[in-house]
């Protein structure tokens, strides 16, 4: 699938992926903060349902493992622990998937 780069740094969005008990987790972040977050059953789908809801979008996997909004999220799905004011939300754009 072809991405059209946007004009706005705001606009591109990275993304990662996380096994947790319910399944692979999607958070996807843009500059301004979280912007999608998903479940699914595998890696392709969830990438494939975010990529469809940001068409036009800049979207990139964070591949060195450096996307710690991820990481905590799961860590929080996982153990139920609320969520902290540590994750910063792009409202504007949050598309909550799942």
């Amino acid at each position: 699938m072809a991405t059209i780069r946007s004009t706005s740094q705001h606009d591109d969005i990275t993304f990662a992926v996380e096994t947790i008990t319910m399944g692979k987790l999607l958070v996807a972040t843009s500059a301004r903060g979280v912007c999608a977050v998903l479940l699914g059953d595998d890696d392709e789908a969830v990438e494939a349902e975010l990529r469809a809801h940001f068409p036009g979008r800049l979207v990139t996997r964070a591949t060195d493992g450096s996307h710690r909004v991820a990481r905590e999220v799961a860590a929080r799905l996982d153990t139920d622990r609320g969520a902290g004011d540590d994750i910063v939300l792009d409202v504007q754009r949050i598309r909550w998937l799942c």
